[in-house]
C-alpha cells in the first residue's frame, strides 16, 4: 500500500511539474512510467553517482547533488518515450 501511495504522489508531482515548467508528458500513463523510472534510477544509479563524485559533492558543499538530480531526470527523459524535458537547464 505504501508503494502505491508513493507512486501516486510521484505521478502527481510529474504532472504538476510538467504543467508548471512546460515539460512534455503525453498521457497519465506516461507520467506513471516516468515516476517508476525515476524511482528506479534514484535507487540504483544515484547512489553510485554520489559515491563516485563524493569529492565534488564535499567540495561544493552538496550543491553538486543538484547536478546529479538533473542527470537522473535527463536519463528518465532518454528512457521514456512521450516524456521530453527540453535540455539541461529545464531539468535543473
Amino acid at each position: 500500500m505504501n508503494f502505491v501511495i508513493r507512486l501516486i504522489i510521484s505521478t502527481l508531482a510529474v504532472l504538476v511539474t510538467a504543467y508548471l515548467l512546460r515539460v512534455q508528458v503525453d498521457s497519465f500513463m506516461t507520467a506513471v512510467l516516468v515516476a517508476v523510472v525515476l524511482g528506479g534510477l534514484n535507487v540504483l544509479v544515484k547512489p553510485l553517482l554520489v559515491l563516485f563524485s563524493l569529492p565534488l559533492v564535499i567540495f561544493s558543499f552538496g550543491l553538486f547533488l543538484l547536478v546529479i538530480n538533473t542527470l537522473m531526470i535527463l536519463l528518465a527523459d532518454k528512457f521514456v518515450d512521450g516524456f521530453n524535458v527540453g535540455g539541461f537547464w529545464r531539468a535543473f
